[in-house]
């Protein structure tokens, strides 16, 4: 078999559900492709490996409750897309990761985005989205987040020994901030050349973290919240300077440090054009012997904004979903329907549906039909 197309409704067999399993999918050297599948209590929810000849991975409008892995692809250096998009996903291992893509070697070749997915939740485990030696990929609108215990090294989003890689417009909720832990939002360890633009990050230890040789990064207008410490480099991080890019400090930091270097400011460099202490400029740390000066003043120019590039403007279905409440009401009444793919659509509408309301107390309570959508769904979505 070269090709698997496993779908969730085919309209023959009905809804497609795999419950209290090892693995709910395993491909090995097989384009694969899986959607609109509910799976529950499974060891791994989909696993692929060893993809060669340009074969394509797929994950799409899925709901997996795994123990270990949720999505993981593993040793696929041939591969030609690997597209993880519109799930649901929840691991509850205190190893557990819910989206795992990683070669051995540096993948030049496989093109992977990870989009759009809408609820990204770890109960007690170690990451959300973990992606190890890829290049020129994407990681954009996606809903990481981490309840219960603080799980030790938990990374919202990791990048390992990756290169050329967008990791924009994502919303990383932790579980609180725990000294004797260290959990981080957004970590790159040895990546650069990195786009990280947009992004907000809450409530872990460490809110963004880069670990070693990330030249060439750019960081822009990333809303960084409550944390131990808001941004913190290690003593041999080089990110590469940043020339007005408007990342904002908006919240309380309990090491008394907004921005925190182990290193020097050579490559470093942080030029802003506000006074200390405000939003773009946060109060920071750096060794005695650091070179000093990695946060530096220059009135000129404007911060980066992303709104001005349109950077993390939505999809029409999540746009409607944001401006629309008569929309909202008719997919908790499950009246919404779309000219094509009807199940489909009315999956994934309830899958934007439920990670807004689980954000959202004020929509939330707005109404009955609302507050029972979230109840209802609370195990099946």
């Amino acid at each position: 078999m070269d090709n698997l197309l496993v779908d969730g409704y085919n309209s023959n067999s009905g809804a497609l559900t795999i419950n209290n399993c090892d693995f709910g999918i395993y491909t090995h050297n097989i384009a694969a492709a899986t959607q609109s599948v509910t799976m529950t209590n499974v060891g791994v929810g989909v696993y692929g490996e060893a993809n060669t000849f340009l074969k394509n991975l797929t994950v799409t409008n899925c709901e997996i409750n795994a123990i270990r892995r949720g999505i993981q692809f593993t040793s696929n250096p041939g591969a030609g897309h690997i597209y993880i998009s519109h799930n649901i996903v929840s691991t509850n291992d205190p190893e557990g990761v819910c989206i795992q893509v990683e070669d051995a070697m540096l993948n030049q070749t496989t093109s992977l985005e990870i989009l759009e997915n809408p609820s990204i939740d770890c109960y007690a485990g170690l990451g959300g989205i973990w992606v190890t030696n890829f290049v020129a990929s994407i990681i954009k609108w996606n809903y990481v987040n981490q309840f219960g215990f603080v799980q030790r090294d938990f990374s919202g989003i990791l990048l390992t020994t990756c290169n050329q890689v967008e990791v924009s417009c994502n919303d990383v909720q932790g579980s609180g901030i725990d000294a004797s832990k260290a959990s981080n939002g957004i970590r790159l360890d040895q990546s650069g050349e990195c786009i990280v633009h947009c992004n907000l990050v809450n409530q872990t230890n460490n809110g963004f973290v880069f670990n070693g040789a990330c030249g060439s990064s750019d960081f822009a207008d990333n809303e960084i919240q409550n944390h131990e410490t808001g941004l913190r480099l290690n003593n041999v991080a080089i990110i590469g300077n940043q020339f007005n890019q408007g990342n904002t400090w908006v919240g309380n930091y309990s090491s008394g440090f907004g921005a925190f270097n182990l290193g020097n400011s050579i490559g470093n460099v942080f030029e802003v054009h506000t006074p200390l202490s405000t939003l773009l400029l946060p109060q920071i740390f750096h060794p005695v012997n650091s070179g000093q000066g990695w946060f530096t003043i220059n009135p000129l120019g404007d911060p980066y904004d992303c709104d001005n590039f349109d950077e993390c403007n939505p999809d029409p279905l999540n746009r409607m979903l944001n401006t629309n409440l008569s929309l909202e009401q008719s997919i908790a009444d499950g009246t919404f329907t779309t000219l094509d793919y009807v199940p489909e659509s009315k999956s994934i509408a309830k899958q934007y549906l439920y990670a807004r309301l689980k954000r959202d107390i004020v929509l939330r309570n707005q109404n009955s039909s609302l507050q029972g959508f979230i109840r209802h769904n609370k195990i099946q979505v």
